[in-house]
C-alpha cells in the first residue's frame, strides 16, 4: 500500500491560530487563498514530501522509458501541434507495451511489434 493511501489525520486549529490567520488575511496585498495555502502546506509538510517524492519517481520513471525507448530526446518534430500529438502517440504505445505479457524489454518489444505482424496484431487487440 502506497504511503499516501494511509488515512490522513485531521488538523485542528487552535483559537491563537485561527486568529493569527484571520488576522493575516487583512493584511494589504495578502490573498486568503495565500494564507490558506500557507497554512495548508505547513500542516500537511510530511504528506506533502511524500506526494513530491511520489510524483518525481514516476515523472522521472516515464521521462527515462520515453527517451530510452522512443528516443524522446533526439525527436526533431516541432511543428504547431505535432509535438503533442507524437507524444501522445508515443504515450499510447508504452502503455500496450508495458501491458503485454511477453517477455523481454520494452525496446525488444517495440522492436519486436514492428518487424513481426503477428507479434503487432496481438499487442493491439490484448
Amino acid at each position: 500500500m502506497h504511503k499516501l493511501a494511509k488515512k490522513r489525520v485531521r488538523r485542528t486549529w487552535s483559537d491563537d491560530e485561527k486568529r493569527s490567520i484571520c488576522l493575516q488575511t487583512f493584511a494589504p496585498g495578502v490573498s486568503t487563498a495565500q494564507v490558506a495555502r500557507r497554512y495548508a502546506m505547513n500542516a500537511n509538510a510530511e504528506f506533502m514530501a511524500n506526494a513530491i517524492r511520489q510524483h518525481w519517481g514516476v515523472e522521472n520513471g516515464l521521462h527515462w522509458v520515453m527517451d530510452m525507448v522512443f528516443r524522446d530526446d533526439e525527436c526533431r518534430i516541432r511543428k504547431d501541434n505535432s509535438p503533442a500529438n507524437f507524444a501522445a502517440i508515443k504515450h499510447m504505445a508504452s502503455n500496450i507495451l508495458r501491458g503485454s505479457k511477453a517477455k523481454g524489454s520494452m525496446r525488444s518489444k517495440r522492436h519486436e511489434a514492428a518487424w513481426d505482424e503477428d507479434f503487432l496484431c496481438n499487442l493491439v487487440t490484448t
